[in-house]
């Protein structure tokens, strides 16, 4: 059976709230039928996203024994002011949490929180894990781009580390972001929209992954554990680079790909195909990488292709198709 750190949902109650919105993120009808209405693009929209019926068909279909389920932070929601934000997101943790208690072996979730009021987003943290027994949180990979932007970050990661708890970093904007990103909407793309995206989301994520093992984060927070979507960027084609610059010019005490290889930071493979899974497991290690999917967002069955197609060991397989999945369950439930 399969463990799958990276599924979204949309609560009915959180779609019914977003039904009746007229900005982004919020669910209109079109000529097509319902489109979920982004910052940035959109997406059709359907009952896969809400019904957890059919979620759990879908996944005994797929052999798929748990999803942890989140927030996309590129809706968008957890960049709003607080004041709009937080009786929305405060539906989805307590839906959330209430999916959870109704079937605590297929589903897990993570709390989305109000990151424009840092206190009150930790605040919501500490009644996830004490009152609705979330697994932690999903944050905007923004947040960590740079070593100092993280700063902005500590009261959350505090009470974190008191709390403890899994954090899912994930490509999404920080508050201060939103009015520039949602008046240039698409137009700061000079063409090749949608591939220019791709890019760009990467290229965040490997920056995130820097931060964390470049800077001295995981050594200052050892109270929770994280993960970093989309198999941590770019970075697992970046790091022998690194490791050339460093011989020839930084004289770094520990190789790049040695600290990426050694760290306790896990990454996911969601939407990424064979040659990429490959890649990632000679550079991270199988044991560093979660199974995940992007569901319902991508399709399951191809992200399980992609995991089965890759050129690792049926020992690799197994540790990212479950057993990490399982022990990283297993020390906050």
């Amino acid at each position: 059976m399969t463990i799958d750190f990276h599924a979204h949902w949309v609560p009915e109650e959180l779609a019914n709230a977003l039904r009746k919105r007229s900005t982004p993120p919020h669910i209109a009808m079109s000529d097509t039928g319902e489109q979920f209405h982004m910052p940035v693009g959109g997406l059709p929209y359907d009952d896969i996203y809400s019904d957890l019926g059919a979620r759990l068909r879908f996944m005994d279909t797929h052999d798929i024994q748990t999803q942890v389920l989140s927030l996309p932070c590129l809706f968008g929601l957890d960049s709003r002011p607080t004041a709009e934000a937080l009786p929305l997101l405060t539906l989805f943790n307590d839906a959330t949490a209430v999916a959870v208690k109704n079937a605590p072996d297929r589903f897990a979730g993570l709390a989305s929180l109000p990151f424009d009021d840092m206190n009150m987003a930790a605040q919501e943290y500490r009644r996830a894990r004490r009152e609705l027994g979330l697994l932690g949180a999903i944050i905007p990979i923004n947040y960590f781009l740079s070593i100092a932007g993280v700063d902005a970050l500590r009261p959350l990661l505090d009470m974190a580390e008191k709390e403890g708890g899994h954090l899912f970093l994930h490509p999404g904007r920080r508050p201060d972001e939103a009015e520039a990103m949602d008046a240039a909407g698409t137009d700061r793309y000079p063409d090749s929209v949608m591939a220019r995206r791709q890019l760009e989301i990467q290229h965040q994520v490997a920056a995130a992954m820097v931060t964390l093992l470049w800077g001295d984060f995981t050594n200052k927070y050892k109270g929770f554990t994280l993960h970093v979507a989309n198999m941590g960027g770019t970075l697992p084609l970046v790091v022998e680079r690194m490791d050339y610059t460093s011989r020839m010019r930084t004289h770094e005490p520990i190789l790049p790909s040695a600290r990426v290889r050694n760290s306790p930071v896990l990454v996911d493979c969601s939407s990424m195909g064979p040659i990429a899974i490959t890649a990632a497991v000679a550079c991270f290690g199988a044991k560093n990488i979660l199974f995940g999917t992007d569901n319902p967002i991508y399709r399951s069955e191809w992200q399980l292709d992609a995991v089965r197609d890759a050129k690792i060991s049926d020992e690799d397989r197994r540790d990212i198709l479950h057993d990490n999945g399982a022990r990283a369950l297993a020390r906050w439930q």
